[in-house]
């Protein structure tokens, strides 16, 4: 910061004469005025039905939100085997699929939340991580938690669309 003149007083658009500090919950130097209401577009993919009434994954400007992609075969809609590898590895061929759907791809996901019901699965999941992004993983929350119908795993993304104005 440069050097105060005598006398001179820096004018903020807050009412009063000095920055807003964190403790007062508003703005520190400007108020926004005008807000963008970006489109927002429900995405079902035809090759991963919906087992509940929810969308799979919406599309937001130049983001997608995935729903939790569960290791559920899609073309029997039965749980893919006992394994936690196995119905992990069908969750993220579930991901990718809806992920294209909706115009996007696992490498340009940036968030992941990965649903595990058992803490002993890390090892797994870290591995399965490393394969399924190689170049730059996405940032992780992976709460442990029950499931239902038998599953060990789920996982939902936030990802950027490759071209938001295709479709």
């Amino acid at each position: 910061m440069g050097r105060r003149r005598a006398g001179h007083r820096t004018e903020y658009s807050t009412p009063r004469s000095c920055p807003r500090t964190y403790a007062d919950q508003r703005p520190l130097l400007f108020t926004l005025k005008t807000r963008v209401a970006l489109p927002s577009e429900v995405v079902d993919s035809p090759r991963v039905p919906r087992i509940g009434p929810y969308s799979q994954a919406i599309r937001v400007g130049n983001l997608v939100y995935t729903a939790g992609q569960p290791g559920i075969d899609p073309t029997t809609g039965v749980v893919v085997g006992d394994s936690f590898e196995a119905q992990a590895r069908q969750a993220f061929a579930n991901l990718a699929a809806v992920l294209e759907d909706a115009g996007s791809r696992l490498a340009r996901v940036v968030k992941v939340t990965c649903f595990v019901t058992d803490a002993e699965a890390f090892p797994t999941l870290n591995a399965l991580f490393a394969e399924f992004f190689p170049d730059a993983p996405p940032v992780r929350s992976t709460p442990v938690v029950k499931l239902p119908r038998g599953l060990q795993f789920s996982i939902d993304a936030i990802a950027v669309v490759d071209d938001p104005n295709a479709r």
